[in-house]
């Protein structure tokens, strides 16, 4: 996936024959992009909201928080992906 991306817990294509992926990393509380090229973005942290995020999937995306560290409330938080957000930024 990337080289550069520490602590990925899950990761998920955006659809079956997309070649980008979401991926969610637990420690640091964050949800990246990674492009084919190995060019990652982050596109959620725990401003957003992300405690401990442990998975993603689908094309609306659903973020499971394992509510691992404290205040230790685990949750399912789900939010619209903008696929032409993520896909036409010239990246990959």
């Amino acid at each position: 996936m990337s080289q550069s991306l520490p602590g990925v817990d899950d990761f998920n294509f955006l659809n079956a024959t997309s070649d980008v992926v979401l991926a969610a990393q637990n420690l640091r509380d964050e949800v990246a992009v990674v492009y084919p090229n190995g060019t990652t973005r982050t596109v959620l942290t725990a401003s957003d909201g992300l405690a401990s995020p442990t998975a993603v999937r689908g094309t609306t995306l659903y973020v499971t928080d394992g509510g691992l560290v404290a205040p230790h409330h685990p949750m399912l938080q789900t939010g619209k992906i903008n696929l032409s957000a993520l896909i036409d930024d010239g990246v990959h």
